[in-house]
C-alpha cells in the first residue's frame, strides 16, 4: 500500500498539484497513525538523524533573516513558507520509504509505464499545437502540466533515474518488457526534447557523461561517440534544434533571460550577505531594470538560474546553507554507492547510482531555471533525497528496503 502512495507522489509531479498534495496528505496521515499507535517504538515521532538538519534548517533560518531585515517589501510570506515545506517532506518521505518495500525491476516499469500515457498525451498536444484541458496554443510540448519549462524540469528527473534502472536491469527482463520499456522511454524522452528547453538537454547529456563515465570507461567513449552522433545529425535534420541552440548564444533574442541575470548579479551586489529578501526578487525586477538601462520591457520574473536566484534573495548567508544541502546529499550518496559496491549489494548499488544520476541532472539544470523553487519539480529531487536517506537508515538491516 505505502508503494502505491510514494508510486502516486511521483507520477502526480508530472501531472497535478492536486494530486500530488492529496498523497503527501495521506502518507501523513498514515505516519501520525503510526507514531500515536506506538508511541514507545517512535519516541523521536518516527525521524531520524540525517546529518542534513543543520544545512536545511539553516536555510530556513537564512529565509527568515532575509525577510526581518527587508521587511515591508512585496514579498508574500505565506507562499515563501509553503516553498520551505520540502523539509519536513524529507522526513516524512523517509520515514515511509523505511516502512516500504520495492524491487528495482519493479520500479523500473511502473516509471516507464506509469510516464507512458501523459507523455502521449504531450506528444499529441504539440503535434495539434494547443493543449486540449486549457486551450493553450504553443510550438513547443506542453503536456499536462501546461508549462514545456515544467514539464521538461520534472520529466527529466524520472527519465535518467529511469534509465539507469533500465541499463543495470537489462539482462534481467523479459525481451516482451525490453521492448515495452525502451518503447515508453523513448517517448518520454521524444517528449522531453519536443519541449525544446535547451537547459534540461545540457543537464541530461552532462548528467550522462557524468554518471557514464563513473561506471565504465569504456562505455563512455561508445556513448560520447553516439551522442556527438546524434547532435550532429539533429544539426543537419532539424531547423528547430539549431535554431533553439543558436539562440542560446544571440543576446538579441535572450535579452529578457540575459536582463534577469544582470539585474539579480547587480541586486547581490547591493546587498551581499543576506539578500533582498526570500521571494522579493522578481518585485524589484523593473526598479533594477531601469538603474542598468537594458533594452526593452522588463519581465518580473525570477533570476532563471536557482544559484544566482538564492544569492540575490537570500544573499551568501543563504546560499552557503542551500549549496552545503546539495553538498551533503551527493556525498551520502557517493559514500553510499562505494559501499555497496564494495559490499557486493548489487540492488542497492542500481538504486543509489540512479539516484547519484537524478541529483546530478537536477543540479545542472538548475543552472538555467529555478528548478527548486517550483513544487512540483523540487517534489522529485525531495523524494530522491529521502529515499537515498532512507536505504542509508535500512542499509544494514536483513529485511531490505530494495530486493
Amino acid at each position: 500500500m505505502l508503494e502505491f502512495f510514494l508510486a502516486g507522489y511521483v507520477l502526480s509531479a508530472v501531472v497535478s498539484q492536486t494530486a500530488l498534495d492529496f498523497f503527501i496528505l495521506v502518507m501523513a496521515g498514515y505516519w501520525l497513525a503510526m507514531v500515536l499507535r506506538h508511541r514507545e517504538q517512535y519516541k523521536s515521532w518516527g525521524f531520524y538523524k540525517t546529518g542534513v538538519e543543520w544545512a536545511m534548517f539553516g536555510y530556513l533560518g537564512a529565509v527568515i533573516v532575509s525577510w526581518l531585515i527587508n521587511w515591508g517589501g512585496k514579498i508574500d510570506y505565506l507562499s515563501g513558507l509553503q516553498k520551505l515545506n520540502w523539509i519536513l517532506h524529507i522526513f516524512l518521505l523517509q520515514f515511509i520509504f523505511t516502512k516500504a518495500r520495492f524491487s528495482v525491476t519493479g520500479l523500473c516499469k511502473l516509471l516507464a509505464v506509469g510516464t507512458l500515457i501523459p507523455s502521449i498525451y504531450a506528444i499529441f498536444t504539440y503535434i495539434y499545437g494547443v493543449n486540449f484541458i486549457t486551450g493553450r496554443f504553443s510550438d513547443r510540448l506542453l503536456g499536462a502540466l501546461n508549462s514545456a519549462t515544467y514539464y521538461a524540469h520534472a520529466n527529466a528527473v524520472i527519465f535518467v533515474f529511469g534509465i539507469a534502472l533500465l541499463g543495470f536491469m537489462w539482462k534481467k527482463v523479459s525481451t516482451f518488457w525490453r521492448i515495452l520499456l525502451v518503447s515508453c522511454y523513448s517517448i518520454l524522452g521524444v517528449s522531453i526534447y519536443l519541449t525544446f528547453t535547451r537547459g534540461i538537454w545540457l543537464s541530461i547529456v552532462m548528467s550522462s557523461l557524468i554518471m557514464v563515465a563513473f561506471h565504465n570507461l569504456k562505455l563512455f567513449k561508445k556513448f560520447a561517440g553516439i551522442l556527438i552522433t546524434a547532435v550532429l545529425l539533429g544539426f543537419v535534420i532539424s531547423s528547430t534544434f539549431r535554431e533553439r541552440i543558436f539562440h542560446a548564444f544571440d543576446t538579441s533574442v535572450n535579452y529578457e533571460r540575459v536582463g534577469l541575470l544582470k539585474v539579480n548579479y547587480e541586486m547581490w551586489k547591493d546587498y551581499p550577505i543576506f539578500g533582498v529578501g526570500y521571494g522579493g526578487n522578481a518585485a524589484r525586477v523593473t526598479e533594477y531594470w531601469q538603474k542598468l538601462n537594458l533594452p526593452g520591457a522588463p519581465l518580473e520574473s525570477h533570476a532563471h538560474d536557482q544559484y544566482l536566484n538564492v544569492l540575490s534573495s537570500t544573499g551568501l548567508f543563504g546560499f552557503v546553507f542551500f549549496l552545503a544541502v546539495w553538498i551533503l546529499f551527493l556525498r551520502i550518496s557517493w559514500n553510499m554507492i562505494a559501499q555497496a559496491k564494495s559490499d557486493g549489494k548489487k540492488n542497492e548499488y542500481i538504486i543509489l547510482f540512479a539516484c547519484t544520476w537524478a541529483q546530478l541532472e537536477f543540479a545542472i539544470a538548475c543552472l538555467t531555471d529555478v528548478s527548486f523553487e517550483y513544487a512540483k519539480i523540487r517534489a522529485l529531487i525531495v523524494i530522491v533525497w529521502a529515499l537515498v536517506l532512507a536505504l542509508r537508515i535500512n542499509y544494514q538491516s536483513k529485511d531490505s528496503l530494495v530486493r
